[in-house]
């Protein structure tokens, strides 16, 4: 059949039932009748071709195909301004259909385009022009079309719906969608602007533009979409409603719900009474999401951003702006996205909620958060919150966090440790105080396990500790595990914080466990402690390089703890700390104070300390205390790290107080260096002890130390005491230091000994030099008593044997009480021990043999000796040539 088909005010062609070999038409035209073309079960192994042409007019569907299996085409254009379809296509099981002119539904009463219960087939919309304008009626709706291909190509998409949804396809099992070609819009009102539930083609869906206003319930929803393609919104404004404005997933938890389909929309984001954003379900291989648009969501008591069990695919929020406000809700909550990443970028991502987290990720997946601007501050609930969820590469980056009340206002725990993971920075503005956020009045404030590539920068934590947990004065890791603080950290590497305030808590303020490279920079520490044990830090196994700089520690008054810094290490990773430019001071005020500093090394620990330019002050027992114990090796620098002038300060302030204790016992290895400092003060005590006992070995340097000084007339305490007791032994140099201050106990001490046991543990030794040092006594203060400036010993018990290797020379002495102090001094303490002289010379008797060596080492003032040993001392003697070749061991660290 040809020819042409004109009708007025009639339908142009009704076809039911039959079989066509093909049909025909150049043209159809038709001005009216209930159908414009109506096509009922036409089959065949021909076309129907309609031609070009216009059709309008119709009361029902302008143009209707139900059923049939024929091919059909037209090219006409078709329009529809009343109730009805502009087009209708529905139960057809095979062929092709093909409309390539204008459609044109408008008025706000056209029902738009309905393809519906087909089986089969392909349906094609290719004109370049579909303007499609329903009202409250959906403009394009595609539902139940089984293995049927629905394609809207050529572009001139234009669809506007008032309540209407814009573009609806449900329910199409196998069957799939294609929108493709330029300026395909969607506007609507309250209305759906896309509803999904179907298969993507490859070519996918495009749009240039998707918009909707406030109302209705959501603007975008994809349930189950599958497929290769991409679904691209475009740009615009999409305003939510009663429900997420976009929902990808049915919204229940249904397992693989959020399908896999490719999604982008690039238009800003608005909720209404519901969520801004809801993916859920995203089933394995799903494709990427990216929101580049801006987002703004203040809705109290519903969450902003929900991402719930999606296995796959990248989702991103690239919009510069993210606001996100909500209440007692979780403004972002990303849960059990194992297998997805999740990527915040280009900044502006601002949280605010009372009474629930800001930004929680917990259950899997992987998250960064980029940028500038992004800031979280949240009331009674944990402003950060990432649990057993990975942090990317590219790190989790805010301004700002704050939060006040609650358990812990940070929290990370099992973030990752590989090479690919990434940390949490907080940068704060410049170096502003407080800029980075303020932490208070939290039980814990900051909770830190199993993470990574961590920096807090500018931030207080102010009452951020006021619950109390356990601490034990052991050497191991119950040490400080059950600890509560400001900040708490386990299994923690590459830490960094700048600028920090932490002021008063219960218990501590900085603690760890395993962390590792951790730098400390213009900080402050104070007030925290409330019991013996507490302090302002805690930490066990401190490994890595680590630095203390321009930093300050002290307690307030009425506080409680014992050491301001107390570390302690056994593990066999070797630990370098550096602290330089530091204060740390006031543990006289609390009713528990002890050191600034204490450090101890046991097991196989292997650490080094480095202090340089630093201020130990007003502190009660001590200001650097170390202990090398079991096997470990521990280095002690205490000097001025290689610059003039940055040597460290020591000074009790009035009072009691040593400056430095070093300390070592069982097989330990203590090498120390106490070089080129300010000032070293004590008082009640030994201003300067190093001590070992059992097997330790002791290696150090006391030299050029300008101002060394006790706690004057009649106080006790040696300024310089050095005690090897049993079997340990030391190689010790004190050179060029200038000592002033000490009263009844010698200034420089040493006396080395057994405990008494019996020969085979009470057989140290001690090889020490003692070189122009300038000593100007106090005094006893007490006619008839007098002091010693330098007293060097050889055992003290009877079975000692004890060996002291002495050189000594240049040293001048400056008696405070002529008639009653002694310059030097010199004992054995034990028939079987020896006190050794490199330099020797011989006398009549060993009175004779020190007062000889000393005058000949050009000590002064000349004579000023005292021999007192025990009975049956041996005879003071010249370093055996089997003991390094007749000389003193002296000091190679």
């Amino acid at each position: 059949t040809t020819g042409t088909v004109s009708s007025t005010s009639a339908q142009a062609v009704n076809l039911n039932g039959i079989a066509t070999t093909g049909i025909n038409f150049t043209s159809t035209n038709s001005t009216g009748g209930t159908n414009n073309v109506s096509l009922t079960n036409v089959t065949g192994a021909g076309t129907v071709s309609l031609g070009s042409g216009a059709l309008g007019g119709a009361t029902g569907a302008a143009f209707l195909v139900t059923g049939g299996s024929a091919n059909v085409s037209y090219a006409g254009s078709v329009t529809k301004t009343t109730a009805g379809n502009v087009v209708s296509i529905s139960t057809r099981t095979a062929g092709t259909t093909t409309l390539s002119g204008t459609l044109s539904a408008t008025g706000g009463v056209a029902n738009g385009i309905l393809v519906n219960a087909n089986t089969g087939g392909t349906i094609n919309f290719s004109g370049a022009s579909k303007i499609l304008t329903t009202g409250a009626n959906n403009a394009v709706d595609l539902t139940a079309n089984t293995n049927t291909a629905v394609n809207f190509t050529g572009g001139g998409l234009a669809i506007t719906t008032t309540s209407g949804t814009g573009f609806n396809a449900t329910s199409n099992g196998t069957g799939t969608v294609t929108v493709i070609g330029s300026g395909n819009t969607i506007s609507t009102g309250s209305g759906v602007a896309v509803n999904l539930d179907t298969v993507i083609s490859a070519a996918g869906i495009t749009f240039a533009s998707t918009n909707k206003g406030a109302g209705g319930t959501s603007a975008v929803i994809l349930d189950t979409v599958t497929g290769s393609g991409a679904i691209d919104l475009g740009t615009g404004a999409l305003a939510g409603g009663s429900a997420a404005t976009i929902r990808i997933g049915d919204g229940a938890g249904t397992a693989n719900s959020g399908g896999t389909a490719a999604f982008t929309y690039a238009g800003t984001i608005t909720s209404g009474t519901g969520q801004a954003i809801n993916i859920q379900d995203r089933a394995a291989a799903a494709g990427n999401i990216t929101l580049s648009g801006n987002i703004s969501h203040n809705v109290a008591g519903v969450n902003g951003i929900q991402l719930d069990d999606n296995a796959a695919g990248i989702i991103t929020f690239s919009g510069t702006s993210k606001s996100i406000t909500s209440g007692s809700a979780i403004a972002v909550n990303l849960t059990d996205n194992t297998g997805a990443t999740i990527d915040f970028i280009n900044g502006g991502l601002v949280i605010n909620t009372t009474g629930a987290a800001g930004f929680n990720a917990t259950g899997g997946g992987t998250v960064t958060v980029q940028g500038t601007g992004n800031s979280i501050a949240s009331t009674n609930g944990t402003a950060l919150n990432v649990v057993n969820t990975f942090i990317g590469g590219s790190g989790l980056t805010f301004q700002s966090v704050s939060a006040n009340g609650g358990t812990n206002g940070l929290v990370l725990n099992n973030t990752g440790l590989a090479a690919g993971n990434g940390g949490l920075t907080v940068t704060g503005t410049g170096v502003t105080a407080g800029s980075g956020g303020t932490i208070q009045n939290t039980v814990q404030g900051a909770l830190f396990t199993s993470t990574k590539n961590l920096s807090l920068s500018n931030m207080n934590f102010t009452n951020a500790n006021t619950g109390n947990g356990t601490l034990n004065n052991v050497d191991g890791p119950t040490f400080n595990s059950a600890a509560q603080a400001a900040i708490n950290m386990s299994s923690v590497a590459t830490v960094t914080f700048t600028n920090l305030n932490l002021n008063g808590g219960a218990q501590v303020g900085i603690n760890g466990q395993n962390v590792s490279n951790m730098t400390i920079a213009n900080t402050t520490v104070t007030g925290f402690g409330n019991a013996v044990f507490e302090g302002n830090m805690r930490f066990y196994n401190l490994i890595g390089t680590s630095s203390i700089t321009n930093s300050t520690f002290s307690f307030a008054a009425g506080a409680g703890g014992d050491n301001l810094v107390d570390i302690r290490n056994d593990s066999g990773t070797s630990l370098t700390l550096n602290i330089s430019g530091s204060t740390f001071s006031n543990t006289k005020l609390s009713a528990n104070g002890a050191q600034g500093l204490s450090f101890e090394a046991f097991g196989t620990a292997s650490a080094t300390v480095n202090i340089s330019n630093s201020s130990f002050l007003s502190l009660k027992t001590s200001g650097v205390e170390a202990f090398a114990r079991d096997t470990s090796t521990l280095n002690v620098n205490i000097t001025d790290g290689g610059t003039v002038g940055n040597g460290n300060t020591f000074d009790p302030q009035g009072g009691l107080g040593r400056a430095i204790g070093l300390n070592a016992e069982d097989t330990a290895h203590l090498n120390f260096k106490i070089l080129n400092n300010k000032k070293i003060y004590g008082n009640g005590g030994p201003v300067i002890n190093v001590f070992g006992i059992n097997n330790a070995v002791i290696m150090g340097r006391i030299n050029n130390n300008a101002d060394i000084k006790g706690g004057g007339v009649g106080s006790a305490g040696s300024a310089i005491f050095i005690h090897p007791e049993d079997a340990s032994t030391g190689i010790i140099e004190i050179v060029g230091n200038t000592i002033t201050g000490t009263g009844n106990d010698p200034a420089i001490f040493a006396t080395p000994h057994g405990d008494g046991a019996g020969p085979s543990t009470d057989n140290g030794s001690l090889d020490l030099t003692i070189m122009n040092n300038n000593i100007a006594l106090s005094g006893t203060g007490v006619a008839g008593s007098g002091a010693v400036g330098i007293d060097v010993r050889a055992g003290s018990n009877a079975g000692d044997l004890t060996n002291t290797y002495l050189n000594i020379s240049g040293n001048t002495v400056t008696l405070a009480q002529p008639a009653d102090d002694i310059a030097f001094l010199a004992r054995i303490g034990s028939t079987t021990s020896h006190l050794y002289f490199q330099n020797f010379v011989g006398g009549a008797n060993n009175q004779a043999i020190a007062t000889a060596i000393w005058n000949a080492g050009g000590n002064t003032p000349a004579g000023s000796v005292f021999s007192f040993d025990a009975g049956g001392a041996p005879a003071y003697a010249a370093i055996p040539g089997g003991h390094n070749g007749g000389l003193v061991l002296v000091p190679t660290n």
